[in-house]
């Protein structure tokens, strides 16, 4: 009996330890698993956070560039010596005639006051062909009196 006993308690061994490994198997994948799907969700709230963040941050800067925009072209518009001065310039320019400096420098007088006021690197006032007029601002050297920006 001892004979026939041994392969039975040998394959019992067998049999637990092979269900201990194939237990301890299932039970680390199945904590990877929960691991994986907990590291996924709270990954994927973390982006949502970071992108809606950022979001209202771009939404933020663009709607204080509009408003920055829409200060400056209500500068511009409501300085009656800027619109005078190149109301002037555009009704007494005709084709070919020489330029009136003395409304160029007028226009460039205010076009620095203007430049001042808005705290910009470069203020460019061109005509209704694109032509420069008058420049002001850090960069103002860069673009020359009389350089054609229409095209």
């Amino acid at each position: 009996m001892s004979a026939s006993t041994e392969p039975r308690g040998v394959s019992l061994r067998v049999r637990l330890v092979a269900f201990s490994i194939v237990l301890s198997v299932v039970t680390v994948a199945v904590s990877f698993l929960a691991v994986s799907i907990a590291i996924r969700r709270q990954t994927r709230g973390l982006l949502e956070d970071t992108l809606a963040r950022h979001q209202k941050t771009a939404l933020g800067l663009q709607s204080r560039g509009l408003e920055q925009l829409l200060r400056a072209s209500s500068l511009m518009a409501e300085n009656p010596t800027l619109r005078a001065a190149m109301e002037t310039y555009r009704s007494e320019s005709s084709p070919g005639a020489e330029d009136r400096l003395d409304l160029l420098r007028t226009i460039q007088a205010e076009a620095e006051k203007l430049a001042r006021g808005l705290g910009r690197d470069l203020f460019v006032v061109t005509d209704a062909e694109g032509r420069v007029l008058a420049t002001s601002g850090r960069f103002a050297a860069e673009i020359a009196a009389g350089e054609r920006l229409g095209s």
